[in-house]
């Protein structure tokens, strides 16, 4: 999906390589989904009201957004592969506990 808050490195390796990006808000507005395969990849410290994260972007989309598109991406029947990442920060949280 979208690309956002990317260091110079990054924005030139993704310049350099053929890898269709789109946004959330695209998405929702009933485009942005290419033709083929798709390989989808999805950070969650792209959502902007999900806590825990170590680095966050502010800015970002809400996380119902980011559910929503993903839910219209695997809606195509065309994701081959599917990968999240995220960074999250270990320190405990008040309320939670570990392992559970």
């Amino acid at each position: 999906m979208d690309a956002r808050d990317l260091d110079p490195a990054e924005q030139a390796l993704l310049d350099e390589v053929e890898i269709f990006r789109c946004t959330v808000e695209e998405l929702a507005g009933g485009g942005g989904v290419p033709d083929g395969s798709i390989y989808l990849h999805l950070d969650l410290d792209v959502s902007g009201d999900l806590p825990g994260f170590r680095i966050k972007a502010p800015g970002g989309p809400a996380f119902s957004q980011v559910v929503a598109s993903i839910d219209r991406v695997l809606a195509t029947g065309a994701v081959a592969a599917f990968d999240i990442a995220a960074t999250v920060d270990p320190a405990p949280r008040r309320g939670l506990r570990r392992g559970s």
